[in-house]
């Protein structure tokens, strides 16, 4: 689950928010890609939440099964959103609840980074599913 950020990709030419809308999928799950089960990212209307939906149930951290998972948004910055999922279990060093930060890498790719790891650590990239 770690890449490096160098070399991900063009920087993102537009806003963070609307350039994350859509529907993605993961490069190097196939479980989770375009093809098989793809998720839309979407932002409530006060952008406090961003709401990602699969199309089917995926295993979560906590192996349960879901389809929904609601993030709280706790800061957007020009190319990435720092997020905290409702109901996090899972804790820091410090006590504190693991945040994760979504980084638009460019137009058309993201990757997830988590607060617990090295600021240089990123997920696979995700990809913007074509239509």
């Amino acid at each position: 689950m770690v890449a490096a950020l160098a070399g991900c990709g063009a920087a993102p030419r537009r806003e963070v928010v609307p350039a994350l809308a859509g529907t993605w999928g993961w490069t190097q799950d196939r479980a989770r890609s375009c093809e098989t089960n793809p998720h839309t990212l979407a932002f409530s209307a006060d952008r406090h939440f961003l709401i990602v939906r699969y199309r089917a149930p995926i295993k979560s951290y906590d192996k349960s099964a879901r389809s929904e998972a609601y993030y709280r948004v706790l800061q957007i910055n020009k190319g990435s959103v720092t997020l905290l999922l409702e109901g996090e279990t899972r804790l820091q060093r410090d006590g504190r609840p693991v945040s994760f930060e979504l980084r638009l890498l460019s137009d058309s790719a993201y990757c997830w980074h988590r607060s617990d790891k090295s600021e240089r650590e990123c997920s696979p990239p995700v990809v913007r599913c074509k239509r």
